[in-house]
């Protein structure tokens, strides 16, 4: 997913008749990124920002330059800046959401209007509380919920592969000759390409600084992640979790979420081998 245009519009304000300075964009697999926006008036100073869920990887930057903002994690993601601004911190979580069947379910918990934008083709079944605004922009639906507990289900329904029908003799139709339309004076032409001009140096400007945000993301392990990477390398480059669980001394509950994010990172691979399940190092952390 890392993030649509849609997204990325909305945390400049466009779109909502009513600031958010959140927006989680979700995706089909239920994997939510979210944006932060932050107005900084009095750096250098420390920003500390409770993530709505566990951070599978996350980045900061200063929306005017680009440059990135230094981040840390320890149960908070912690900002460094250096200079006044707007800063957009962004992390992509797999905590927000979970499926039964068909159903998807949206649960958070957020202090700020948060502005929702669902995948495509979704089904909204229910909403609470009652939301602020509902929209569709580029074929997605956008929810801006008010502070709370917030709970969203959903479905996403799958369209039905298209058929080409066979091939048919076209009817025989009498001949129309049809009337030129009136050419459009200069002004109206002037009027047209200068309109067209504004709009798509502000999309290509938008996709632009989007474009660099992606090419200076980095997906950030922290102390456990290594911690644990590095038991699987002492342990022969291979180990299963009861392994891991007795090196490190972990609950189990803890090393499987430390393992679902590095499999979706591409450090380690899952093999099956019989009952079995064995975790390999696949690259250097």
């Amino acid at each position: 997913m890392m993030g649509s245009l849609l997204a990325y519009m909305l945390i400049l304000g466009l779109f909502l008749p009513i600031p958010a300075n959140i927006v989680i964009d979700i995706s089909e697999a239920g994997v939510a990124e979210t944006y932060v926006l932050y107005s900084v008036y009095d750096a250098p100073t420390v920003i500390t920002h409770k993530p709505l869920g566990m951070p599978i990887s996350y980045y900061a930057y200063y929306l005017d330059t680009g440059e990135l903002v230094p981040v840390e994690y320890n149960g908070s993601l912690i900002l460094g800046v250096d200079m006044n601004g707007t800063v957009v911190l962004t992390y992509l979580t797999d905590e927000l959401t979970s499926k039964e069947g068909e159903l998807w379910s949206l649960n958070i918990v957020s202090q700020d209007n948060v502005a929702i934008v669902l995948p495509e083709n979704t089904i909204p079944l229910n909403i609470e509380p009652k939301p602020l605004y509902v929209g569709l922009n580029d074929s997605r639906i956008v929810i801006l919920m008010p502070p709370g507990n917030i709970n969203i289900e959903y479905t996403i329904y799958v369209p039905p592969q298209k058929t080409t029908p066979p091939p048919t003799s076209p009817p025989i139709s009498p001949t129309i000759t049809e009337l030129p339309p009136s050419a459009p004076t200069t002004a109206e032409v002037s009027l047209w390409v200068i309109a067209l001009a504004i709009a798509v140096g502000a999309i290509v400007s938008i996709i632009h600084k989007l474009r660099i945000r992606r090419s200076t993301v980095s997906y950030v392990l922290d102390e456990r992640d290594r911690e644990v990477l590095n038991t699987i390398k002492e342990l022969g480059g291979e180990a299963t979790a009861s392994q891991i669980i007795a090196a490190l001394k972990i609950p189990k509950t803890s090393l499987y979420r430390r393992v679902r994010r590095l499999l979706k990172l591409g450090y380690i691979e899952e093999i099956e081998l019989g009952e079995r399940k064995v975790y390999k190092l696949k690259r250097k952390p």
